[in-house]
């Protein structure tokens, strides 16, 4: 395991990390893009830069990192990229359209990328999680408002972060070999 630090809504970084990985671990045959962030502001509120960084991070960083990458899997012609969107992405919701739009985007560029990559042996999918129980929540939220909060969703429970990782582990295994611009819903039946 390798630590890097980088930009990815800067193209340059991008490939700087896909250089130092192939430098230190080989060419990657997998790709999971799971970055977000967001902000609660109304469409017609939120200031123009708060757009430009949410769309970089949220959206160009997968670009970025998908084509810095894509050019050792096509020569090892092989390859799985999995996209973490959001639930978000298909239900959107009020005051958070910068956030939902970007893991909109996600989900078409996903589909994009499977249709010009699957003749390259290049699968790519995506997951879209729901209620979470990571960090960025509890620090948000806190443990108790956490533990108290009942999601909307058919088992009204929040996931475990291992239940959005066993997924991701299959889709980017042989095992998922025939899956591809595929989108599943890790979200516990939402909406309920």
């Amino acid at each position: 395991m390798i630590g890097l630090v980088a930009d990815l809504g800067k193209e340059s970084d991008a490939v700087r990390v896909v250089a130092e990985v192939v430098s230190e671990l080989g060419k990657p045959t997998v790709l999971v893009n799971n970055v977000g962030i967001r902000r609660y502001e109304a469409v017609a509120d939120a200031p123009w830069e708060a757009w430009d960084h949410i769309v970089r991070v949220n959206l160009l960083s997968f670009v970025s990192m998908s084509r810095a990458v894509l050019p050792h899997m096509r020569d090892a012609k092989d390859g799985s990229i999995v996209n973490v969107s959001s639930t978000y992405a298909v239900y959107g919701r009020k005051g958070m359209g910068a956030y939902d739009a970007t893991k909109a985007g996600v989900l078409s560029l996903t589909r994009t990328l499977a249709y010009e990559e699957g003749e390259h042996n290049i699968r790519v999918n995506a997951i879209c999680p729901g209620f979470t129980r990571t960090v960025f929540h509890l620090k948000r939220l806190g443990h108790a408002a956490v533990d108290d909060l009942v999601p909307p969703c058919v088992l009204k429970r929040w996931a475990q972060p291992a239940e959005l990782a066993y997924p991701m582990l299959w889709l980017a295994s042989d095992e998922a070999s025939y899956v591809t611009s595929a989108t599943f819903m890790i979200d516990g039946g939402l909406p309920a």
